[in-house]
């Protein structure tokens, strides 16, 4: 240990990507040796604790954290686990997912890959588990999904005749994205300021 963001990290993804298992030390907490032993480059992460009950709440916090550039650490319940994994799919699309169950227990797992492939892998929850959601490798203005759904949300604003401050402030809300980028995408969409009405 701790294996993040040195030569360790690279040894734990050769061994991984080698089927070979990798068991880590047992440490203070399951977040930092989730990240050692995920199998994927991990630089930088956020920790957002246990994931929401409902799944709007979740799936604004995976927009919110998920464009960052940061990998995401979270836990998760058995009975949780597959509606969370389905809301990273849906959000966060095909980034590699490393799901840790029962780290330094008798049963302990890593498993790697998509949530996806997690979601067809885990088809009864046993245990406690980590995620490590790998970062984004771009914004989320450029992911093709979220700019349509953001132009749809800011269109239903325009129809229901809300003003440029208000559809943007609606859009930070919705989507949890910062207030610069939900203003880049009302100006695309309306071609306005957010003075405009």
């Amino acid at each position: 240990m701790p294996g993040i963001n040195d030569p360790g990290q690279a040894l734990v993804a050769l061994v991984a990507a080698a089927g070979i298992s990798v068991v880590g030390l047992p440490g203070p907490s399951a977040v930092p040796l989730a990240v050692a032993v995920a199998g994927f480059p991990v630089t930088s992460f956020t920790y957002v604790g246990f994931l929401p009950g409902r799944s709007a709440e979740r799936r604004r916090l995976l927009r919110e954290n998920g464009w960052t550039g940061h990998a995401i650490v979270a836990f998760e319940s058995p009975h949780r686990l597959l509606p969370s994994l389905r809301d990273v799919q849906t959000v966060l699309g095909s980034r590699q997912i490393s799901v840790c169950r029962e780290l330094t227990k008798l049963y302990e797992e890593i498993f790697r890959g998509t949530a996806a492939d997690a979601l067809t892998h885990f088809e009864r929850p046993r245990g406690e588990f980590t995620l490590v959601i790998e970062a984004a490798e771009q914004p989320f203005p450029d992911a093709a999904e979220g700019r349509s759904e953001l132009a749809a949300f800011l269109t239903a604003q325009v129809k229901a005749g809300a003003g440029g401050r208000d559809a943007v402030a609606a859009a930070v809300t919705r989507f949890g994205i910062p207030r610069r980028e939900a203003y880049r995408a009302w100006q695309e969409h309306t071609g306005q300021s957010t003075e405009s009405r």
